[in-house]
């Protein structure tokens, strides 16, 4: 049974690190998305 735990304990971690991660991606796609907004604006003035 405590190989079931250690087992549940990495699935759990490997959970929030992959949450990290697109926490992180999601938010320099909207960074890149105000950069790429920003940059039109400018061309069409």
């Amino acid at each position: 049974m405590s190989d079931t735990m250690a087992s549940q304990r990495r699935k759990i971690g490997g959970a929030g690190d992959l949450q990290s991660v697109v926490r992180t991606m999601k938010a320099l796609a909207a960074s890149s998305d105000k950069k790429s907004l920003h940059t039109s604006e400018k061309a069409t003035v």
